[in-house]
This record gives structure tokens, sequence and C-alpha cells, in this order.
């Protein structure tokens, strides 16, 4: 006589529809990491932004967490090497406390080569329009009054030591692209192996008996 012992069918499938999501959730963060890294090498306007932000990588620690004169640490500082995650904003949007990325040179060079991202310490309103007056949490110093118009906007996010990884894009173009390539050919070959887990029909395996 021979039997067959119980079959183990949900097992595969279960790991082949977690190794589908896993597969879409990596796709997707490299098309994202990809495109913030193109949008950062190929333009300077800051009109251009992916899904209404866009990219910075921090370069001073003028906004270093330092305790002030009144004993206080504000929340919202970066260092060196971190990525910042900036969304467009009106002038109307930002209130005192603010971290803010504006154009330092606007009114003088229309090319803007460089940005500055610091807390707004003081909105003034008066009769030449609104200015922000700026401070960076590290430096003693306010910041010289900026036009409202300078404005590119808020800071929302920062995200410790990514800002390496966008400084290669930036430099290494064409090789960021094929990495990118070669990782999603990676993650496409992944997911037809998980579609073959999930798709197979359960096989029945015992001893006889």
């Amino acid at each position: 006589m021979s039997g067959f012992g119980k079959e183990r069918r949900g097992a595969p499938r279960t790991h082949g529809l977690a190794l589908l999501v896993f597969c879409g959730l990596l796709s997707g963060m490299l098309v994202l990491l990809f495109l913030f890294s193109a949008l950062l090498s190929v333009s300077a306007d800051p009109a251009k932004a992916l899904f209404g932000h866009r990219a910075y990588v921090v370069l001073t620690r003028s906004m270093v967490p330092t305790v002030q004169p009144d004993g206080t640490t504000p929340k919202g500082g970066f260092y060196p090497g971190d990525l910042i995650i900036v969304r467009l904003s009106r002038p109307e949007d930002v209130k005192a406390g603010d971290v803010i990325t504006f154009n330092p040179s606007f009114g003088k060079d229309s090319a803007i080569s460089v940005v500055m991202t610091h807390r707004v310490a003081e909105i003034r309103n008066g009769e030449d329009g609104r200015f922000f007056v700026t401070k960076g949490d590290h430096n003693f110093d306010l910041d010289p009054p900026i036009p409202a118009e300078a404005l590119i906007g808020i800071k929302v996010a920062a995200i410790p030591k990514l800002g390496g990884i966008f400084q290669t894009a930036q430099t290494h173009m064409v090789l960021t692209v094929c990495f990118v390539v070669l990782l999603l050919i990676g993650v496409a070959g992944a997911a037809v192996v998980g579609i073959v887990y999930c798709v197979r029909p359960g096989r029945r395996r015992g001893r006889p008996q």
C-alpha cells in the first residue's frame, strides 16, 4: 500500500507574493531615485520639480542643530552630506520658524548657481514688499533680508547621508543610468521568479508506505 503526505501549497505562493511586493517597492524607490537624480543634474530651474518637490545636497554646517542663546535647540536642522527635500511654496505660506530654501543672489544674477537653506527668523512687510530675514541654526549672525520672490520652497524632510549618492549621480550621469537599468533588470528577473512561484501548481510530496 502506498500513500502521500500532506500537501504544502500555501508557503510557495505566500513567498512568491511577498517577493512580488518587495520587487515592486524596490522598483518604485529606484525609479524615484533616478528621477530625482536626473532632475538635479540637468535643471537649475527651481520651478521644475518632481510632484512639487526638489532635492538638494547639504554642503555646509550652517544648519547643524545648535543650542541658541535662549537655551533652546530648534528642530529641523541637518548636517553636511544630508539630502533635504523641499516643497515648492508661495511666500504667503511661509511663517517664522520655517526652514526655507531660497536664491541668495535674487535680483543680482539671473542664473541660480547656489541656493541657501536657513531658518526664517523674521518676516518684514513694508512698502517695498515682503522680506524674509533668515539665520542658520549654527550661525551667530542674521542673514541680509531677502525679497519674498527669492523663495524656492519650504524644507519638509532631511535624509541623513544620502546626499553623496546624489552628488555621484550628478557627476556620473551615464554610469548612474546604467546602474539603475541593471538594477531594474535584476528586479524584473526576481519578479518573474515570484510569478512562477505564485502560479505553479502545488506538488504532491510524500513517501510510499
